[in-house]
């Protein structure tokens, strides 16, 4: 018998790991103690899948490439006839222009963190070293953009690049040709402390962005269910053939939404559906999720054409906070063709707001309504007020 006394009380010992959260550790991806050490991006094929696959995914990486790139260049000196000649000459893969292969490389930096391009010049590196050449000879003849898959980046253990080693398409494992740093242009996006490396945008939006599309196919198959219910039928046999003519009858009618004439009580059927109002709203989670995804990829929805929760006055707002971030994309690439290529230029902006929104605050500001402080007037003589 239980003596029901309150003192024997005793609590769980559980994991106490459980229902709590934890970030993982990190560390730096940085040069070893040996003479060289070699990075390469091992995640590419699945980040480009990501890209390929995922149309949120692809929607803003796409979209900072066209806002950063996308209305093109100019030479940062008037009349730069020069830079403007060579620039214009770039052909990438016979096919392309300077702006088409920026853009390309862009997008790639985004995607895997590093973007790389082989610098064509008129001579070979050794021809370089054996004999001091004109200027002409050191001008870039072209730009190639290259596989982030099979580059490899290699610095000395002072953390400075020495070369890039080239791997075979075909066989990444199998060692091609090696690359020196002048004849390569590489692109590190948001590269941290010592790292080789730089880091993917999509390290960020996997997550969420793989959320959303479980979320949304999830919520597509509920749709269907309720236009095509799944049905229990229980059948009055258990002939396989018999069985089987039932199935392909019903399967028929289903496709071409006819009715079913079935003998009475040879048949019994009942919808398996779950009431609605007993179901979680995806909708929601997934409208949650497409704010936190554009958030986390800094691309508001208003830039890839989705105004539909904006104001006017929020929607500049949003705009001009993403117009520093493009900025910051175009200075980030026009400082790196000045020191790898050697050419000056600037990256046309889109449009800015800035001057739109500056003008709206001056004149809203001098149309405001005064108070009878400020149109008050005293009475001369008498300090009185009229």
């Amino acid at each position: 018998m239980t003596e029901g006394n309150i003192s024997q009380t005793q609590t769980s010992k559980y994991d106490a790991s459980i229902g709590s959260h934890q970030i993982d550790s990190a560390v730096t991806d940085a040069p070893q103690a040996q003479k060289e050490t070699e990075w390469r991006n091992p995640d590419w094929e699945e980040q480009l899948g990501l890209y390929k696959n995922n149309r949120g995914i692809r929607n803003v990486v796409d979209a900072l490439a066209r806002w950063t790139i996308g209305k093109g260049w100019k030479t940062a000196i008037p009349n730069d006839n020069v830079t403007e000649t060579v620039l214009n000459n770039f052909r990438g893969n016979g096919k392309e222009t300077f702006n088409s292969i920026l853009k390309n490389l862009k997008k790639v930096s985004d995607i895997s963190g590093d973007a790389f391009a082989e610098i064509v010049r008129n001579k070979s590196i050794k021809a370089r070293i054996k004999k001091a050449l004109t200027l002409q000879d050191y001008i870039p003849l072209n730009l190639k953009p290259l596989d982030p898959g099979i580059v490899g980046i290699v610095q000395n253990r002072k953390g400075i690049i020495t070369h890039y080693k080239i791997y075979h398409k075909s066989n990444p494992k199998k060692f091609s040709h090696k690359i020196m740093p002048e004849d390569m242009f590489h692109l590190s996006r948001n590269r941290i402390a010592d790292e080789i490396h730089g880091t993917s945008l999509l390290d960020i939006l996997k997550w969420v962005a793989t959320a959303k599309e479980e979320a949304e196919r999830d919520w597509r198959k509920v749709l269907r269910r309720n236009v095509m219910p799944i049905r229990i039928w229980k059948l009055k046999t258990d002939k396989t053939s018999k069985i089987s003519a039932f199935i392909a009858n019903v399967k028929a009618a289903k496709e071409d939404f006819e009715d079913i004439f079935i003998p009475m009580d040879s048949v019994e059927t009942e919808v398996s559906a779950v009431a609605p109002n007993q179901t979680l709203d995806a909708k929601q989670w997934i409208k949650d999720l497409s704010n936190e995804f554009h958030e986390a990829g800094g691309v508001p929805k208003i830039i890839v054409g989705n105004s539909s929760e904006f104001t006017e006055a929020a929607g500049k707002i949003v705009y001009l906070s993403f117009e520093q971030t493009v900025e910051e994309g175009q200075l980030e690439i026009e400082e790196q063709i000045s020191m790898q290529l050697g050419f000056d230029i600037n990256l046309e902006f889109p449009a800015s707001l800035r001057n739109e929104i500056l003008t709206g605050q001056s004149k809203s500001e001098t149309m405001q309504a005064s108070t009878p402080e400020d149109t008050s007037v005293g009475t001369a003589g008498t300090g009185g007020q009229t």
